[in-house]
């Protein structure tokens, strides 16, 4: 498998070359690894599998948490508001992997409100449970709140991934392996 490659140790690796600090960020519990992303994104689609194997490896003790970016794109910020609104309706784990098949497999990224709308529909969401989570106060505050977090991370790209909110991952290694240890590191670190 993948992490049976060379894994770097802790010595090795070093700020400024594996990671960067990031101030002005905090998680409310640690360790957590947070990955900004977008659906829209080919290289995050990519990173996906990669990701669960990672976080796998590195055990239930961690806790993934995912923040999509819009970056003033309006299908990028449909597709934000679509994450959003799978864990407001408790269907992240049914459609995450549909967001990135309908704009990568089908070539559909969302355009508007009404296609967004009719792509929950069509995984079983009423019309009017839809609308009340789009219209809801915790919408617009995990909005904000992940508009925030880009911000004060200081996110230019992605997949971009952060360790207890103090931590960007820079240059993870060559393996998933690798990719591992670094997060092992950074978590210790506090």
């Amino acid at each position: 498998m993948m992490f049976s490659a060379f894994a770097a140790s802790a010595q090795e690796f070093k700020e400024g070359v594996h990671y960067k600090v990031i101030n002005g960020l905090s998680e409310t519990s640690t360790p957590v690894v947070r990955e900004f992303f977008s659906y829209n994104c080919g290289h995050c689609e990519k990173f996906d599998p990669a990701l669960e194997q990672i976080m796998a490896a590195l055990g239930d003790e961690v806790t993934l948490k995912r923040t999509p970016v819009g970056f003033g794109r309006d299908s990028w910020k449909l597709a934000a508001k679509g994450y959003y609104l799978t864990e407001i309706l408790g269907t992240n784990e049914q459609m995450h992997q549909a967001f990135f098949n309908q704009i990568h497999r089908l070539g559909q990224p969302f355009t508007s409100e009404a296609q967004l709308k009719q792509f929950f529909v069509s995984y079983g969401v009423t019309p009017e449970a839809y609308d009340k989570a789009a219209d809801s106060a915790d919408l617009k505050l995990a909005i904000a709140d992940g508009d925030s977090r880009t911000t004060l991370s200081q996110i230019r790209g992605v997949p971009s991934v952060l360790v207890n909110g103090k931590y960007m991952v820079v240059n993870p290694g060559r393996t998933l392996g690798d990719y591992v240890e670094l997060i092992k590191y950074l978590i210790s670190k506090g």
